[in-house]
């Protein structure tokens, strides 16, 4: 389960702090932050290193996990997590959006502390969003589409276990 968010005004409180710290010292301190439960101060701490030094390896990666984790918590959406804005994306996108985040998190490829559970983040995505009709039940319980399967018990079954998963 992805942690709480934070007051983002406490985030920018971090400011003075970060200002003579160099870019590595405030990518530490955004994995500190993030461990710690607060999403919104390892973000505000974590593009402060960027800004301090763009060429240090694996900054991006470390603020799409970040996302990832602050877009599930914020919106429940399972789209969004996986970066895709239309519920109404086709197959081939979803699987490209997937394949590339499952990627980008790899252990390879990001060190961060908050990239596993990204990645687990991302593949509960993708299994509702993959299959038909678990998509189809998410859709309805987010109030995405309005189908006409009132009588349909096996997807209101789907739409329940959905529902646990989301909470």
């Amino acid at each position: 389960m992805p942690p709480p968010l934070c007051n983002p005004v406490a985030a920018e409180a971090l400011f003075p702090k970060l200002i003579n710290m160099e870019a590595e010292a405030c990518r530490d301190m955004a994995e500190e932050l993030f461990i710690n439960k607060n999403i919104d101060a390892a973000l505000y701490a974590i593009k402060t290193a960027r800004l301090k030094n763009p060429n240090l390896p694996g900054l991006d990666n470390y603020l799409s996990s970040y996302m990832v984790h602050k877009v599930a918590v914020q919106t429940k959406s399972w789209y969004l997590v996986l970066g895709i804005k239309d519920h109404k994306a086709g197959e081939d996108e979803i699987r490209q959006s997937y394949e590339g985040l499952a990627q980008l998190f790899h252990p390879d490829e990001c060190s961060s502390v908050a990239a596993e559970t990204a990645n687990l983040l991302i593949n509960e995505a993708w299994e509702v969003l993959s299959n038909t009709k678990r998509r189809q039940a998410y859709d309805i319980l987010m109030g995405y589409d309005n189908y006409n399967n009132s009588n349909n018990r096996s997807l209101y079954k789907e739409l329940a276990l959905i529902g646990r998963n989301l909470c």
